[in-house]
């Protein structure tokens, strides 16, 4: 039976706490056993440095800590090596080498380090403090530097140094409220090395930097099983997708709708599914809309914003989600709908209290609508786009919208380089910044500091944004324009959307396309290293911090930077 190990009192977190526990040996249950916290040297540091903490174990059941059983307990610092020394003894050490940023960092044990039931914990309260003297950097921390590698499973729910995902592109990331990353189909490569599209789930454990599979089938282009509609069950599961348009709600849920993949028919077409998966019950739920693929829209002529049992959204693909938590109401905007240049700038809400859907597109035609940049108006709209980068403002609850392929203000088509602010309390948008030009080249100004006069270049192939608790927006690379403006290729510039002072901030990487990958020392952060050319990645944010997901085509690599 696990240990249930009461360590939140300590290492700075929970002051005075002093012991905690039950006694279960007085009570028949098992013997109790209790862990001393000692003392963490150096007390300060920065990347370089080895910080060790110190534990004296007593018992007579046997110990045996790893790193696993070890959290890093800080919102700003990550600590990418967790070393046990004597982790058998009753002496053990926990070190931290490879911190990255500024402030204090403590340790956490979980259960797992011995055989009883319940440990007694006496602390001392140690905590370092760790001084980073490199920033804007990129830190290779998961994965293979290799592309096109076949996906090792092992058993279900079980974390494992030699357990991944296959390489893949397109895959559906985001991360829970414990900071841990979920990982979801995409293009690539199931268990036997065959490339395709795929439906297995993933989880992985930052703290201890180890992946677990999590269910679903373990071959390419499998089908799925709908269930009941609204009834959420261990047997539910969405079939093989690709680019589908997701978001997640504030307890860590994630909300996907379409893609292309096949329907309960084991046809294959674009879908109009909406899904939920709970990352407390790791089950799935059929939410709305059709398990038929190539379903059109239906509009009940209900009036814009007004929601109807008899309105449902065009099947899609390559789409913009965000989740309104404040009105529990998932959006839908954009993307295509069929073969290329199919796309759309249609914005669509399900309440999820009322089970249905509501149209609220107000634009006249494909075109972007763009108005006076800055200023909210009822006459603005994007122009019809897809794979483009979208993230939620935590600060006001309104949604970005950023570049894609798509409609300029004149109807030209090709890469975007517009971010939009969508209001959803009374439903105008804004154009912030970027061009109303399709093409435009990229203006980086000088990295690391911001401009009104900044942008990225037009691109698309982005497939993930991502917002910091600041309400700074974040996208990576893509397909399309560099600084230069002439010609097209693969970037891999890190930028940041500034929304305080309402100006573009380049923040790493090449100017240039198609710059080169430099993955440096895995877990050691370094200003050289560069996730490079990317157009088929996820980025996505945890506790304000910025990672990036399958860089450079079919990996399964993950990388974190370090502001």
């Amino acid at each position: 039976m696990l240990t249930v190990l009461k360590f939140l009192c300590i290492f700075g977190l929970f002051f005075g706490c002093g012991k905690t526990g039950i006694d279960l040996e007085q009570l028949g249950i098992g013997e109790t056993v209790q862990i001393k916290v000692g003392s963490a040297t150096p007390l300060s540091g920065n990347e370089s440095t080895t910080f060790s903490f110190e534990l004296e174990y007593e018992g007579t059941e046997d110990i045996n800590l790893t790193a696993e059983h070890i959290d890093q307990v800080n919102s700003t610092i990550t600590c990418s090596t967790i070393t046990i020394i004597n982790g058998t003894t009753s002496n053990p050490t926990v070190q931290l080498s490879n911190c990255n940023g500024n402030g204090a960092v403590s340790i956490e044990v979980k259960p797992g380090s011995t055989s009883s039931n319940e440990v007694f914990v006496e602390d001392s309260n140690p905590s370092v403090s760790v001084n980073s003297t490199l920033s804007d950097y990129w830190s290779w921390i998961a994965g293979s530097d290799q592309v096109g590698e076949q996906g090792s499973y092992g058993p279900v729910g079980v974390f494992g140094s030699s357990y991944h995902p296959g390489g893949r592109k397109y895959a559906v990331v985001w991360s829970d409220n414990n900071g841990d990353i979920y990982l979801f189909g995409g293009d690539g490569f199931d268990g036997l090395g065959a490339s395709g599209r795929l439906n297995d789930l993933w989880k992985y454990d930052a703290g201890i930097q180890k992946w677990a599979f999590l269910g679903g089938p373990q071959t390419r282009n499998a089908g799925g099983d709908w269930g009941t509609r609204k009834v959420s069950s261990p047997s539910n599961w969405p079939s093989a997708r690709v680019t589908p348009s997701y978001t997640h709600d504030a307890s860590g849920n994630l909300w996907m709708y379409g893609g292309t993949g096949k329907d309960s028919a084991d046809t294959y077409g674009r879908l109009g599914d909406l899904w939920k998966f709970d990352v407390s019950t790791h089950e799935w739920t059929w939410v709305s809309g059709t398990n038929f693929a190539d379903i059109a829209a239906t509009n009940a002529s209900a009036g814009l914003g007004v929601y109807d049992p008899g309105n449902s959204p065009n099947r899609r693909y390559a789409g913009f989600a965000f989740f309104n938590n404040s009105t529990n109401e998932f959006y839908l905007f954009g993307g295509s709908i069929a073969a290329w240049f199919t796309w759309q700038n249609d914005m669509w809400s399900y309440s999820v209290s009322l089970d249905q859907w509501a149209d609220r597109d107000n634009s006249s035609s494909g075109n972007g609508s763009y108005g006076t940049r800055g200023v909210e108006a009822p006459t603005n709209w994007p122009g019809a786009r897809h794979y483009g980068a979208a993230a939620v403002n935590p600060v006001d609850g309104s949604f970005y919208v950023f570049g894609g392929e798509g409609n300029d203000a004149t109807g030209a088509q090709w890469v975007l380089s517009d971010l939009w602010k969508y209001n959803p309390s009374n439903g105008q948008w804004t154009w912030l910044a970027g061009s109303d030009t399709q093409g435009a080249a990229g203006v980086y100004g000088t990295q690391g500091v911001g401009d009104s006069a900044n942008h990225p270049g037009g691109r698309f192939a982005l497939y993930g944004g991502s917002a910091d608790s600041n309400g700074d927006f974040w996208v990576y690379g893509g397909y399309g324009k560099d600084s230069s403006g002439s010609g097209d290729g693969g970037l891999g510039d890190l930028w940041k959307y500034d929304h305080s002072n309402q100006h573009w901030v380049w923040m790493h990487g090449s100017n240039i396309f198609n710059p080169s990958t430099d993955h440096g020392t895995k877990n050691v952060g370094a200003s050289s290293n560069t996730p490079g050319s990317s157009d088929t990645h996820t980025l996505f944010n945890i506790n304000d911090k910025t990672y990036l997901f399958a860089p450079a085509g079919k990996s399964h690599s993950v990388w974190h930077f370090t502001e």
